[in-house]
């Protein structure tokens, strides 16, 4: 599952609208800090039946609700 779900955020990385994406902002140890996580596609925050999920790819700094991802991310790939 979690290759899968690196998969899905790769893809999200690429093309135009990937670049005009909302990154995380980072503290002052270069970590993402937590209290301002919100999805990179619509700028939403996590709740219950839709999680965020951070991208953990090198530099991406981006963070996209389950179901912002195509295809979308199950609860059951998270676990």
């Amino acid at each position: 599952a979690k290759v899968r779900i690196r998969g899905v955020l790769s893809e999200l990385m690429d093309g135009e609208e990937a670049r005009r994406e909302r990154k995380c902002q980072l503290d002052a140890d270069g970590q993402v800090d937590q209290e301002q996580i919100c999805c990179s596609v619509c700028d939403g925050d996590s709740n219950d039946d839709n999680d965020i999920v951070l991208c953990d790819l090198e530099n991406c700094h981006k963070a996209f609700h389950q179901e912002c991802c195509q295809p979308v991310v199950t609860l059951e790939e998270l676990e």
